[in-house]
């Protein structure tokens, strides 16, 4: 068996394959010996690649970018999250939703795990119309204290994990807006990165890959309630009605279809994170992928 230890920004339920692939055998079919570390705060996950504690990161591909010509050279050889598992909670009204309501009003967004999530709903409100500069930010504070603050009547809108928005709609004067899972489109949401001045295992990431290939067919092929005990397990704070719900919402939408980096919403993400001053330009594809998805490319 070869050791493959994964240091991960968080736990959530988009990276569900992996855990499946760790409770069904997969990984073990695949010679592989995989743990999972989620790290807080998140960035201590580059410390685990660079003393050669982690075999890799889970995290954004936004990091990778960030980091290239920098210092530091980091990799992705495999997607776990095709769209963006968070969702706009507002306050209650009968009103469809249209992007341009948020001209002039506030927007808070869970940082606690980085800029990701506050950069994809600019990216999302640039592309529906809506000039980022004409809506306030509320940046850098974690999910509980924004979570909180939201109810206590801070900012019009809050951007959240799914299963966080979930709940907070359950509260009457509170109502979700948007599923990005839904109208975000597709993008390399969360990804597998090694660091290239530690010797990696080529062999080891493209089996590592092919287990997750094989959990995101076991999650496709069955409604979440099949699974609800392992759901339990694995969230067993959340409610486990609400987690069959968000995963099932997750498997409609092609949140889990392949562990292949798709070229297409690699270069709209690096559009984004460019136009968010990350990166002075997007990087080719062949710059930030490598092993099996830089020669097997999903369109």
């Amino acid at each position: 068996m070869t050791t493959f230890n994964v240091s991960a920004t968080t736990y959530l339920l988009n990276y569900l394959p992996e855990y499946v692939a760790s409770d069904q055998g997969f990984f073990t079919d695949a010679g592989l010996e995989v743990t999972n570390t989620p790290r807080i705060p998140w960035d201590l996950v580059l410390d685990d690649l660079a003393d050669g504690s982690a075999q890799a990161a889970l995290g954004g591909i936004w990091v990778p970018a960030m980091y290239h010509g920098r210092g530091r050279e980091l990799r992705a050889f495999a997607q776990i999250a095709n769209r963006a598992p968070f969702a706009l909670v507002g306050r209650a009204t009968t009103k469809p939703f249209d992007w341009p309501e948020l001209r002039g009003r506030t927007v808070a967004c869970v940082g606690a795990t980085g800029a990701s999530v506050a950069i994809y709903a600019k990216v999302l409100m640039a592309e529906n119309g809506v000039d980022p500069r004409e809506v306030n930010f509320i940046q850098d504070l974690d999910n509980g204290i924004l979570s909180q603050t939201f109810r206590g009547g801070m900012a019009d809108y809050f951007v959240t994990d799914d299963m966080t928005a979930d709940a907070l709609s359950m509260e009457d004067d509170l109502c979700i807006r948007s599923r990005f899972v839904e109208d975000g489109g597709q993008v390399p949401w969360s990804v597998y990165y090694s660091d290239l001045d530690v010797p990696v295992d080529p062999a080891a990431q493209a089996a590592f890959a092919g287990a997750l290939d094989r959990a995101m067919d076991w999650i496709a092929s069955r409604d979440a309630a099949e699974f609800e005990a392992l759901l339990g397990r694995l969230f067993p704070k959340s409610p486990a009605r609400r987690t069959v719900q968000v995963a099932n919402l997750y498997r409609a939408n092609d949140m889990w279809n392949s562990s292949v980096i798709p070229r297409q919403s690699y270069d709209r993400w690096q559009r984004g994170i460019c136009d968010n001053f990350l990166i002075d330009a997007p990087l080719p594809y062949e710059t930030l992928v490598t092993g099996r998805d830089a020669t097997r490319v999903s369109a």
